[in-house]
């Protein structure tokens, strides 16, 4: 598991299933659009990560790239 890119489940340490998979692909479509994360850019502890992954609520990917 690559934390950057883990379901909130998966961060949490419950069970993930195929979801898990399609959230990954999200994350990493959203990495290519913006350039960032959508937890946001710089380094972060572990713990603090979890943190981001649990609480931010990302920019819907239309708004990153500017369609409208």
């Amino acid at each position: 598991m690559t934390p950057e890119y883990a379901a909130p489940e998966a961060a949490e340490g419950r069970t993930r299933d195929s979801r898990h998979g399609c959230l990954c692909l999200r994350v990493l479509l959203y990495v290519v659009a913006d350039g960032t994360p959508p937890t946001g850019a710089g380094p972060r502890t572990p713990a603090g990560l979890v943190k981001a992954i649990l609480d931010t609520e990302p920019s819907r990917p239309s708004d990153v790239v500017g369609f409208k």
